[in-house]
């Protein structure tokens, strides 16, 4: 029900008798609001649509050791299972999108926000990997000094990409998205077609009030 799940779906919609969609449903508020509006976007477009419910406390033990054998973080073991519980284990072909959210760029907010620093620096950016990692205070200076060492060598000053593009790429493409997709390969093989060097481009060279914009 979010931006991605829109990019998706219009890509796939003149397919969309080959499909089956999803939305994560359950008892956070976040995700009762997903589901129903997953709901309605179903029922207008004619999509065959079920809501999956992560259930923590029911994960199987071999999707457990999958997991821990696959992903350094586990950031969700009730949603493999409630996708292995829907879909079984023979890997059917799972399409995603993040592109979208790099676009507006606004998770990094909330958590920059939940630690009060302006995402303008490397400390900044370390108080951030830090809320977003869940890492302790003590690990923040070699959290800022790795994220430095890692712009220099990359040349991300002379890229003239905006810092917090870089960083949202460090940590949410490169580091969450890889975990997510370990995670899952128990249940799918996750294709993620938008996520192009070209549309990160094009993205990267607009200047994100205008991306907000639309």
């Amino acid at each position: 029900a979010g931006a991605d799940s829109r990019l998706t779906l219009a890509c796939v919609l003149p397919y969309r008798d080959r499909f089956e969609f999803f939305t994560y449903g359950g008892g956070k508020r976040s995700l009762r609001r997903d589901a129903a509006v997953g709901s309605r976007i179903a029922r207008r477009f004619g999509l065959a649509h079920r809501t999956l419910a992560p259930a923590d406390a029911a994960v199987d033990p071999a999707v457990g050791r999958s997991m821990a054998t696959n992903a350094l973080a586990r950031h969700g073991r009730g949603v493999v299972q409630a996708c292995v519980d829907a879909f079984g284990v023979d890997r059917k072909r799972h399409i995603r999108s993040n592109i979208a959210e790099f676009f507006l760029n606004s998770d990094l907010d909330t958590y920059a926000g939940r630690v009060g620093v302006e995402l303008a620096d490397h400390s900044a950016a370390a108080a951030v990997y830090g809320a977003m990692a869940k890492a302790d205070a003590a690990s923040l200076p070699t959290i800022a000094a790795a994220f430095a060492a890692w712009a220099a060598h990359g040349r991300v000053a002379e890229s003239r990409i905006a810092f917090r593009d870089v960083l949202f790429v460090e940590f949410r493409m490169a580091g969450w998205m890889s975990n997510v997709l370990n995670e899952s390969d128990c249940c799918f093989d996750t294709l993620i077609p938008f996520n192009t060097r070209e549309i990160f481009g094009l993205a990267a060279a607009t200047p994100l009030s205008e991306r907000r914009q639309g």
